[in-house]
């Protein structure tokens, strides 16, 4: 009987998707049609995506030594659907959380519209982060999170740290220690794709960008706590994103770098292939790389 794989392939492939079975009259996306058009690109139906032909560089695809990750699947997939149903409720909230205070011509009165134009804006610039980010999570996490394996590498290591950091965040009793957490993630996930010297000038923009949405992400609730794990693969695919801008000769601005987080997050938050993912990796990291915690493994039972 062929391996059963928990994502359906874009060519059609009956491969069974965990994160979408059952959910599809359950919960409803707040993006509406902008969002599924401008997301076609890397979403996990329709044609193949350009990130699963994406050449990895040498250094990362050469033959390494890996770590196994195990994972219980029949623990994670419930908990992880509960996850994704509320992430597609609190996507607009949280990505003008973002730019609370940040960019004050959003208009207030009309928040899909501002996410829409968000995600319009920055269309292909995310298509191209998405790839980059996509092909470097499975090179160095494997393509399936329940049999995950890690890397011996130095970037498979930067990554996973950036993992267990948002792990521990994410069973944070103060928001503050939370936000400081995630934001010890976000210089290596700098070093991790190679950001230059002009993130310099925006790094303290998103610092701030990421502890906006980290705090409206602990204050609003357990679920929303839950999704503090998908901070590092949010971080990632900005700086991909910011830098793909920079390539095409775009000044990298704060005013930018606020709008291009607000977006990533938007996005990541109403993609259920991508937080399914991201949740259960985030979660084989920690517990393949970090000793059991009584104290975490009781909060853990709190916040389900």
């Amino acid at each position: 009987m062929a391996e059963e794989r928990h994502f359906e392939t874009p060519n059609g492939d009956s491969h069974l998707n965990e994160w979408e079975t059952g959910f599809a009259e359950e919960v409803a996306g707040e993006l509406e049609d902008e969002l599924r058009r401008v997301t076609a690109a890397y979403s996990d139906q329709g044609p193949v995506p350009e990130w699963e032909s994406f050449t990895v560089s040498p250094a990362v695809s050469m033959e390494m030594t890996r770590i196994p990750l195990p994972i219980r699947r029949e623990e994670q997939i419930p908990k992880v659907r509960r996850v994704i149903a509320h992430c597609r409720q609190i996507a607009i909230p949280a990505a003008l959380a973002v730019l609370k205070d940040a960019d004050r011509e959003i208009p207030v009165f009309s928040p899909k519209e501002s996410v829409r134009n968000l995600l319009a804006e920055f269309e292909e610039m995310m298509r191209l982060a998405e790839s980059e980010v996509a092909a470097l999570e499975n090179s160095l996490l494997g393509e399936d999170e329940f049999n995950a394996e890690l890397a011996a590498s130095e970037s498979a290591q930067e990554l996973a740290l950036t993992e267990v950091l948002a792990a521990e965040a994410v069973h944070s009793e103060l928001e503050s220690e939370a936000q400081s957490l995630l934001a010890a993630a976000l210089p290596v996930n700098l070093s991790l794709l190679g950001a230059g010297a002009g993130f310099k000038n925006i790094l303290p923009a998103l610092t701030q960008a990421n502890a906006r949405l980290a705090g409206a992400l602990f204050k609003t609730g357990p679920l929303s706590r839950q999704a503090m794990g998908l901070l590092p693969s949010i971080q990632r695919r900005v700086i991909s994103g910011l830098n793909a801008a920079k390539s095409s000769s775009i000044r990298l601005t704060p005013n930018l770098a606020n709008r291009m987080f607000a977006a990533q997050s938007a996005k990541v938050l109403a993609m259920p292939a991508i937080i399914g993912k991201a949740l259960v990796r985030n979660q084989a990291v920690r517990n393949g790389t970090m000793p059991e915690c009584p104290r975490r493994r009781q909060h853990s039972k709190n916040l389900w």
